[in-house]
């Protein structure tokens, strides 16, 4: 590579002169004494446990690809290396300069890069398929690299260092310019995880090869994520859709590295504009919901997050970050579950003196990041998602435009959530999830119902309300289905209409779906969907059981049916929930039977339900709702102290002993 020995050894002396410098590349930042940092110590436990790894042998890039198959393994492969070179480079480390630990690390090297062939490590897919994965690995590639050049000098022979050398300039080539010269696939600037790690690609890049472009292309797509960060600290997911929990740990830790890497204050900055993210947006044990989540992300994940609120306090000097890293570290002593990467960066974050805060509780507060509500009191918590995800992203490459594939809408699974945590008493606390709530006109049985139905919500009319410690959301909205994740296929002929009211233990809802146009649908149902988790170790299964006055317990959450004019009921045990890939979901299911009669125009199916935690007591009674002549909608709690109406029809109209009207989609929120 051009002048690589050069810049590189004037890379090593100025690390070795100043280490602590932002123009220094701090590849393995690490706050206090290895022996005080427990990030450092769950890194040294994970790197002596993949010394102990036995390597598959391999001599061909078929016999390498055999034993590392699919997308995932070989950049886990990789990324696992970054311990082993970690701990093999680290003073005070027990496999510092450790000959075994040495071998190791090149047989590691030597196998993910004889995976790699004609522009991707995955021979058995063509090059441009999942382009991403190849970013996730020539990142993790790259790193090792750069880390073994800096930090070892003279260790790695060096034809074996020619070789990687190769690897990286070949998938270079490609990841920056392909053989049909089009850029990166990767680079659209719509999905903050991934653009990240190329960024960070492109950083490494620039260290390792001096091309002083890529580190202008890196900088750039700092600046594409900064798009994504919401109002409150969330990023989006893809496009204008909203953050999947699961994400965001990684969208942190990536920023950071990058300011590690290379001083950057643009992503110190981003990581502390997200400051609000996790005191808002996790419950008590560390539980994340997914009611919010993109359609097709909604995960239900188990475990919360250790490493993201310990970087984000880090930067942002946060103590009830702080608090939230200190209430998992106690939960899981051993951080079995945070990756290679993250830990070899939430070290360099820890701080064992800083001060903690506990979360808001008792409250409900108004979240930017989805455009409406949560409620938290203590065990229990609701959500409200009211944002307009209207996609306005363009891609940044005439050349890849994913944008245009997905179109402006990519569908809103439910507005609401709620959940109930077990308190900080293990990891996988959630004790019972309404995962969603909606309606379902299914079309064709032949089809999974994800698929063969219209049940997400798109092109809709929200509004959200907060007073005297009451919340209000309303809906009117299109219908439409997915075929697979970001993907949404409107259907004509049909609204829904939801109206809900919140308040401190108790969301009572209004849902139902009306056909604008005569329809013949193989069945109408409303449905409550209600989980424990998606997978893990800690989840604990619940049953629905049935209680009088068309109740139902499920683990510390209930659900009562209030008022309905669906003819039937059924419970439907193991219903798949997450793209039919994770069936740990019961659902109350209201319906008209086998063979429903033909939908007219104006014909309208609705529930009414509550939901609250087993600690409190029902209080919708049951002429909670009102259809007045007019076509509004009329919710009220039970002690009369709110009410709520909603106007779903298409023109306005005027409440009776009221002059005021009230517009199309909109509603009013009286509390005394």
């Amino acid at each position: 590579m051009r002048r690589l020995a050069s810049v590189l050894l004037a890379l090593t002396l100025v690390i070795q002169a100043s280490a602590t410098t932002p123009a220094s590349p701090r590849i393995f930042p690490v706050a206090g004494p290895l022996e005080e940092n427990p990030y450092a110590q769950a890194a040294l436990r994970a790197a002596e446990r993949i010394l102990k790894e036995k390597i598959p042998a391999a001599t061909t890039g078929a016999e390498a690809a055999r034993t590392l198959p699919g997308f995932t393994k070989p950049f886990a492969f990789a990324e696992n290396t970054q311990l082993l070179i970690w701990a093999f480079v680290t003073p005070g480390s027990p496999l510092h300069q450790d000959p075994a630990a040495l071998q190791a690390i090149i047989r590691r090297m030597d196998l993910a890069a004889l995976v790699y062939a004609g522009g991707s490590y995955f021979p058995l897919y063509p090059p441009k398929v999942d382009n991403h994965y190849n970013v996730f690995f020539f990142e993790n590639f790259a790193f090792n690299l750069l880390a073994l050049r800096t930090l070892a000098p003279g260790t790695i022979p060096s034809e074996v260092l020619a070789r990687w050398e190769d690897l990286l300039r070949k998938g270079l080539a490609f990841q920056v310019n392909d053989p049909a010269g089009h850029e990166n696939n990767g680079e659209y600037g719509l999905i903050p995880n991934i653009d990240l790690r190329y960024a960070n690609l492109l950083a490494l890049s620039a260290a390792l090869t001096d091309v002083p472009r890529l580190r202008a292309k890196a900088d750039a797509l700092i600046e594409t994520s900064a798009r994504h960060l919401l109002p409150q600290g969330a990023f989006n997911y893809l496009g204008n859709e909203n953050e999947c929990f699961s994400y965001h740990e990684s969208v942190v830790r990536d920023l950071a590295r990058y300011h590690f890497l290379t001083g950057s204050a643009r992503a110190a900055e981003l990581i502390r504009k997200s400051r609000d993210y996790y005191p808002l947006s996790l419950e008590p044990g560390g539980v994340a919901e997914y009611a919010t989540a993109p359609s097709w992300k909604m995960f239900w994940n188990g475990s919360g997050t250790t490493a993201g609120p310990e970087i984000v306090a880090h930067f942002a000097g946060d103590p009830v970050n702080r608090g939230i890293a200190a209430e998992q570290r106690r939960l899981n002593p051993q951080l079995a579950i945070v990756s290679p990467s993250t830990l070899l960066v939430t070290m360099g974050c820890y701080d064992a003196k800083a001060p903690t805060l506990p979360q808001p509780d008792n409250l409900i507060q108004p979240d930017a990041n989805i455009g409406g509500l949560r409620g938290r009191f203590g065990r229990f918590a609701f959500f409200a998602d009211a944002r307009d995800r209207t996609n306005a992203f363009a891609p940044i490459h005439a050349t890849r435009a994913p944008a245009a594939a997905m179109g402006a809408h990519l569908g809103r699974a439910t507005y609401v959530g709620a959940l109930v945590t077990d308190g900080p008493t293990r990891l996988q606390a959630l004790n019972a999830a309404v995962l969603k709530v909606g309606s379902n006109v299914r079309f064709d049985p032949k089809k999974p119902l994800w698929q063969g139905s219209a049940s997400l919500s798109h092109n809709s009319t929200d509004q959200v309300s907060l007073a005297g410690g009451h919340g209000a959301l309303t809906a009117r909205y299109g219908l439409g289905s997915s075929s697979f994740g970001p993907s949404f296929q409107p259907r004509a002929g049909w609204v829904g209409e939801e109206a809900w009211l919140f308040s401190r233990d108790h969301l009572l809802g209004f849902v139902a779906v009306e056909a604008t146009e005569d329809s013949a649908p193989v069945e109408i149902t409303g449905r409550i969907t209600l989980g424990y988790g998606r997978a893990g170790p800690g989840l604990q299964p619940k049953t629905l059981q049935t209680l009088p006055e068309n109740t139902f317990a499920y683990g510390d959450l209930r659900v009562r049916i209030v008022q309905t004019n669906y003819a039937n009921l059924r419970v439907q045990d193991r219903s798949p929930h997450f793209r039919e890939e994770a069936p740990t979901a019961t659902e109350i299911v209201l319906h008209d039977g086998d063979a429903p009669a033909p939908a007219r125009k104006g014909d309208r199916r609705f529930f009414v339900v509550e939901i609250y935690p087993a600690w409190a007591k029902p209080s919708a009674s049951a002429d909670a709702l009102t259809l007045s002549p007019s076509g509004l909608v009329e919710l009220k709690s039970a002690d009369g102290t709110a009410a709520l109406t909603f106007n779903p029809g298409p023109t306005a109209v005027t409440r009776a002993g009221t002059s005021r009207p009230l517009a199309p989609g909109r509603h009013e929120l009286l509390v005394r």
